[in-house]
């Protein structure tokens, strides 16, 4: 189920307005109930998804990252990406970037 949303909204807790969409909120929760799953754990799988491709595809920083994912502060985001991955953003983007067993980049 695809779901829309903006990760431009200030409350990461609620859902934003799902007018542009026309679907209620209540609907929205009742159908991410039915596959299993809620809001957060679809923001949270975007986020990670996002913030991977951030740092491994960009030269932004974290709190950069951060803020684009509409986290609180830098920490906040931090705390998350090691919860997903067990590195911190910056050990994520090194072993990232360190040359493979060839010589080359991956």
């Amino acid at each position: 189920m695809a779901v829309p949303f903006s990760m431009n909204h200030q409350h990461t807790q609620t859902p934003p307005s799902f007018a542009h969409s026309r679907i209620s909120r209540s609907t929205l929760q009742r159908r991410l109930r039915e596959e299993g799953t809620s809001y957060q754990a679809v923001l949270d799988v975007m986020r990670r998804d996002m913030a991977i491709r951030y740092l491994t595809k960009t030269t932004l920083r974290a709190d950069e990252i951060a803020s684009v994912l509409a986290y609180r502060d830098a920490n906040s985001f931090s705390r998350s990406f090691r919860r997903w991955t067990g590195l911190s953003p910056l050990a994520f983007r090194q072993v990232d970037n360190r040359p493979s067993a060839s010589g080359e980049s991956e």
